[in-house]
Formats: structure tokens, C-alpha cells, sequence
């Protein structure tokens, strides 16, 4: 038979157990990424059936930005469409703010779809094809840090990379696919 103590020191490592365990199994969330950049963090579905899907369908709509429209001076704005707000840039709808990832942020629904809108603003020129930059330009450069979490490096130290050859939008979007991959730990890369 199990003594008093014994009994209360099995309750303790159950409960340090599921507290452990309970931010791991409480939120998901999946880093939406541009020109290898990440630029917000989804943590729920909206009218999707699953996170994966959701993320899909704003790689989607990138790609709709970068071939339709003018990367280099993006027009990106907030709507609030049912209650939701979202980032646009032009005519279409990228990605929308929802209360779960607001209240996991700490800010209100606008204030975070104010941040993603400056992060989608800034790495969109990033994404331009060369086809449809005036001769002799170069991409533009943002200052980025290796991990997430480390200081920015300071822009003197980068330089603009000149293009060579004319690339497309999916390809530009492959090649972005294929370094996040590179860049991910080995047990999110398995």
C-alpha cells in the first residue's frame, strides 16, 4: 500500500508532467516566409481544415502578388473584412489577423496585422523578378540575422546582389522553398 507521501510525490510529477507538456500541445503555429525571410506566424486554422493548408493557401497568394503586381513599390494595406483584419497587398487578400493569434501575441487584431503588413512590405521587393526591373538594377537588401532571436547584422555589411540572368516568380519561390529547407534544424528538416 502506497503511503501518504508516496501518493502526494506521484500527484506532483503528474502535474509537473502536464504542466510541461501543456505549452508544447497548446498552440501550433507555422512561420509564413518571404525571400527567406519570415514575416508572420500563423497559429490558427480560420477557415481552413488544418494549418498546413492555410499557410499553402497565403504561399498562394504571394505568388499571385509576384506575378501580377509591382514588387518594388507593393501597395500594402489593412482591410477589415467580417471582423477579421487582413493584409493586402493591391487587390488581394494575403492573410488575416485572427483573435487566437492576436491574443497569443498580446496585441490587438490591427496592431499585428500592422507588423505583418511592414514585414510583407519590406521583403516583397526581394521578390521581383528581374524581368521586370529597370536595367542595371540590383535587389534590394535587408539586414537579417542567421537564427531567430540574434541581432541583425549591420546593413553596411551587406552589398546588393547584382542579377545576372532573368529568373520567374515560381522559380524565385522554389529557390525560396529549397532555403528555408536548408536552413531549418535537422529534426524539422527529418
Amino acid at each position: 500500500m502506497l503511503s501518504r507521501t508516496d501518493i502526494c510525490r506521484m500527484m506532483l510529477i503528474v502535474v509537473l508532467a502536464m504542466g510541461m507538456a501543456a505549452p508544447l500541445i497548446a498552440q501550433e503555429s507555422e512561420d509564413i516566409s518571404l525571400a527567406n525571410g519570415i514575416v508572420a506566424r500563423i497559429r490558427t486554422t480560420g477557415p481552413y481544415a488544418s494549418l498546413k493548408e492555410r499557410a499553402a493557401a497565403i504561399d498562394q497568394a504571394f505568388a499571385e502578388v509576384i506575378s501580377t503586381q509591382d514588387t518594388q513599390n507593393p501597395e500594402v494595406s489593412l482591410k477589415e473584412v467580417d471582423g477579421i483584419w487582413h493584409v493586402f497587398v493591391g487587390p488581394v487578400k494575403v492573410v488575416g489577423v485572427y483573435p487566437a493569434e492576436a491574443e497569443a501575441n498580446a496585441l490587438p487584431a490591427r496592431q499585428l496585422a500592422a507588423i505583418w503588413a511592414k514585414n510583407i512590405g519590406q521583403r516583397l521587393p526581394l521578390t521581383t523578378p528581374v524581368s521586370r526591373m529597370p536595367a542595371g538594377a540590383t535587389l534590394p537588401t535587408i539586414a537579417r540575422a542567421s537564427r531567430p532571436g540574434e541581432p541583425t547584422a549591420p546593413p553596411a555589411e551587406e552589398e546588393p546582389v547584382p542579377m545576372c540572368a532573368p529568373r520567374s516568380a515560381a522559380l524565385l519561390l522554389v529557390v525560396d522553398a529549397f532555403n528555408i529547407a536548408r536552413n531549418l534544424p535537422e529534426e524539422d528538416y527529418l
